[in-house]
């Protein structure tokens, strides 16, 4: 993560095909502290600051759910602190939240508050 004209630009290394690519986004608010973990010493984003953000910049809804599916398996968080990392955020990105946590894992139901 840096800081480049007053812009936060992060970038999200993700593998497609087992080679390493990259995503630069901009944010609208800046990761606190607290949003920030340190991974084989790159800074990166939380998995609720990440999940949240991709919600709300409008990935499909099957997709976040994916996402949330995966992190609450690997324990890599709570369905309490995503819930908290959304409640800041538009009434739609919430609802979704408190939906997909609240919801069995294995219904396999996709639902988009809108």
């Amino acid at each position: 993560m840096a800081e480049r004209g007053g812009e936060i630009v992060g970038a999200l290394i993700a593998a497609w095909d087992g080679a390493p690519a990259a995503r630069v986004h901009t944010l609208n608010r800046p990761p606190t502290k607290a949003e920030i973990r340190n991974v084989e010493g790159l800074p990166v984003t939380s998995p609720e600051r990440t999940i949240v953000d991709s919600l709300e910049a409008g990935v499909q809804p099957e997709q976040v759910e994916m996402a949330i599916g995966q992190a609450l398996e690997r324990g890599l968080t709570t369905p309490r602190r995503l819930t908290e990392a959304a409640s800041g955020r538009s009434a739609r990105v919430h609802r979704f939240m408190v939906g997909a946590v609240s919801r069995p894992p294995d219904d396999g139901a996709i639902r988009d508050p809108l």
